[in-house]
């Protein structure tokens, strides 16, 4: 970056959660429905998980089971103990009523799961977001088409807030970094929120999967800012920017 002309900018978006008003409006969340399996066979690999592990381990070091013949007549084998917890849930949790409501039909039929996701409408190239972050940060480096993305959700996009970000955090002490800070609010809609003309980290995960010592973090970080909510599972009122150090 420092050999030529270069011109590298950040975009820092942080998400509200959606809506409860919006949870099973098809505007906002994807609905699919999923075939789950039964109570009793939940409730099996739930309380005799270790025990069908080690019996199917003896079984396959001299047969082979393709189509889980043996594994489901394992199962079955659990079935009274089974039933047996299942029975005395439902007394727990229905005193009144859990002769009706406990019945062999119920308990062995496998349901069915709705799962909801939540869509996402960012214009390109910001269009893919992972659900299990709460904001993203990309850093842009337009003269070489380049575009990263750093967040919170995996190894690799800590790895990548903690690298690219003291990377431009170094290239912030000559030449300012200018960040744009946006929100996706509760209602599904991408909002501007400001642009600072230096350059605004996202500090939660700086450092991860990316070791710097603190006296070279802080050498890193100096002049940059840090952008900070106050608390993720409420609606976004104020964000904070102020110095790293």
């Amino acid at each position: 970056m420092k050999q030529g002309h270069c011109s590298p900018f950040t975009i820092i978006i942080e998400e509200e959660l959606l809506a409860p008003s919006h949870f099973w409006d098809k505007r906002y969340v994807k609905i699919t429905m999923e075939r789950i399996i039964s109570e009793l066979d939940e409730t099996v690999l739930r309380c005799f998980e270790r025990e069908i592990n080690v019996e199917m381990a003896e079984f396959l070091e001299h047969h082979r089971d393709p189509e889980n013949r043996h594994f489901q007549t394992i199962l079955r084998k659990y079935y009274p103990k089974a039933k047996g917890i299942l029975r005395d849930q439902y007394r727990e949790i229905y005193p009144r009523a859990w002769k009706t409501k406990f019945t062999m039909e119920k308990i062995s039929k496998p349901r069915k799961k709705k799962r909801r996701e939540r869509l996402y409408a960012f214009p390109e190239p910001l269009n893919y977001w992972d659900s299990r972050n709460s904001y993203q940060q990309y850093f842009a480096i337009p003269e070489y088409k380049v575009l990263a993305q750093g967040g919170g959700g995996s190894s690799g996009q800590r790895e990548t807030q903690s690298k690219l970000g003291f990377a431009f955090a170094l290239f912030n002490q000559t030449q300012p970094i200018p960040s744009t800070i946006l929100v996706y609010d509760k209602d599904n809609v991408l909002r501007y929120v400001d642009t600072i003309e230096r350059l605004c980290l996202v500090p939660a995960d700086m450092g991860s999967n990316y070791h710097l010592n603190h006296k070279e973090m802080r050498r890193s970080l100096r002049g940059s800012y840090r952008v900070e909510r106050t608390n993720i599972l409420e609606p976004i009122s104020t964000m904070e920017v102020r110095p790293f150090f």
